[in-house]
């Protein structure tokens, strides 16, 4: 090797050593170091969570409003969804459309009103939809609930946001992102969202028999303990006739797992 090219190999190795070991902190470290400390190997800035965008925030001392400057008034409307109307029992010849039903039910107080990223599960007349809610987020504290769930018992037609959230009560600590399914091998519900109750930023399950109950929701086994889960989304095999019956799968990015 040429020997001019040493004092260049060891420049670029002296630099890239900080910005490695922020990308190699143990998974123990990361359970107890400081929040700012780790955002580097959880790789926040990659992240597509409520959670993610305040921890950026919050670590770049900056106030995390979730309301562009300028829209800092109180909405005229509230973000709506169309119900399903349903014409063939047959799931692949039903339509889609009609009236916008609103799904945010119940008091709200500004600017904590934003919701947004939902997904919606059906099962005969009852909808469960959850999204992404600042309502139990105070934004001046730490993380409370970043997510929300609205049930609808006549087929889309009217949603009642659940009061008490659910996902505040079972999880303490949930970051958002959150998904729904209908097992229908157990008659179970069940939803997810990214929780500090499963590692530092793991994935939470809670299910019911109930939906419209908000106390009949209950914590199940984490799903996935990590310091840095992201964008979870859950499916369940519901064909009676399939050899994977009642399987239920969740599919996330792990910011973590090449880092381990």
């Amino acid at each position: 090797m040429d020997s001019k090219a040493l004092p260049l190999i060891s420049m670029i190795i002296s630099m890239l050593i900080p910005w490695l070991d922020g990308y190699a902190q143990p998974q123990s470290i990361i359970r107890t170091a400081p929040d700012c400390a780790t955002l580097a190997a959880r790789q926040i800035d990659k992240q597509a969570n409520p959670g993610a965008a305040r921890l950026v925030a919050k670590c770049s001392g900056k106030a995390a409003t979730y309301i562009p400057s300028g829209m800092r008034s109180a909405p005229s409307k509230i973000i709506a969804v169309n119900k399903i109307t349903t014409t063939e029992t047959n799931i692949g010849t039903k339509t889609f459309g009609g009236s916008d039903i609103n799904l945010i039910t119940g008091d709200e107080s500004f600017p904590a009103v934003t919701q947004a990223g939902s997904m919606t599960w059906g099962n005969e007349d009852q909808l469960v939809s959850v999204y992404n809610d600042t309502r139990d987020n105070d934004l001046s504290d730490e993380i409370s609930s970043f997510s929300g769930i609205s049930v609808s018992a006549d087929g889309g037609i009217n949603f009642d946001r659940l009061n008490p959230n659910p996902f505040e009560t079972v999880f303490k600590g949930d970051i958002g992102s959150p998904a729904v399914a209908y097992d229908k091998s157990t008659g179970k519900w069940l939803a997810l969202a990214l929780t500090s109750s499963c590692g530092v930023q793991g994935i939470g399950l809670m299910s019911t028999t109930t939906p419209a109950d908000p106390a009949t929701w209950i914590k199940e086994d984490c799903a996935h303990s990590g310091p840095a889960d992201d964008r979870p989304i859950i499916w369940v095999d519901n064909n009676a006739a399939s050899t994977s019956y009642g399987r239920r799968y969740i599919s996330f990015n792990d910011f973590f797992c090449d880092v381990q």
